[in-house]
């Protein structure tokens, strides 16, 4: 039992370390769906409205997770300034923020973008 012991007691803040790890990779894999979600949801809108773009909090597992979407209008849409029906490129964005247990500011955050072209503008 000793000669276990000394093995085993160095260890002990490892497994500590590669539980607060899994946490936080559960915590990115939920930020990465509501971020997608989100972005989806962008994606099939017909217009791009404020209500669409308002920040909105989520509570997840008892954290908060902040989604903040952005939309920007590329114009003009380079290689497709002929095109006819004209061409609109938007760059979406959603960014999900979220703190660790204890901490009150957001501190982790995760960010997906994506370019979406249509044939009318939004």
């Amino acid at each position: 039992m000793l000669i276990f012991g000394l093995f085993l007691v160095p260890m002990i803040p490892k497994f500590s370390e590669i539980r607060r790890q899994s946490v936080d990779a559960k915590r990115l894999v939920i930020a990465g769906s509501l971020a997608s979600n989100k972005l989806e949801e962008m994606k099939l809108a017909d217009s791009i409205s404020q209500e669409i773009l308002q920040p909105e909090v989520r509570n997840v597992h008892g954290i908060d997770f902040e989604i903040i979407p952005s939309s920007e209008l590329i114009d003009p849409v380079s290689g497709f300034d002929r095109a006819l029906p004209k061409v609109f490129a938007y760059k979406f964005k959603v960014r999900v923020k979220w703190a660790r247990p204890g901490i009150k500011d957001f501190d982790q955050d995760f960010s997906l973008p994506a370019i979406v072209f249509r044939d009318r503008m939004l």
